[in-house]
């Protein structure tokens, strides 16, 4: 599998989200991966847990993984997410 890139400029910084093969880094201040059988059980449970996965807030997408979340616009977790599954399969 090649590698897929998406880069999302917004007001905070620029967030770069990186799909390879064994899983899915997400590059802002900081970096953080998460393996492609825990990104990909967050997909299967989107919205289902505020502490783990994706979970809509009002108009924002929070992704939480293990101490680390990160919050996007709609449409940001949607493109993050059309990518994911585009790159997997699912």
């Amino acid at each position: 599998m090649k590698e897929k890139i998406l880069e999302l400029p917004n007001n905070r910084e620029e967030i770069v989200i990186i799909v390879r093969k064994l899983g899915v880094s997400i590059i802002g201040y900081w970096e953080i991966a998460i393996e492609k059988e825990d990104i990909v059980e967050y997909l299967n449970s989107y919205n289902s847990s505020p502490f783990v996965g994706f979970m809509e807030v009002g108009d924002k997408v929070i992704l939480s993984h293990k101490d680390g979340k990160i919050t996007f616009t709609r449409a940001e977790a949607s493109a993050i997410i059309n990518l994911i599954r585009e790159s997997y399969s699912i």
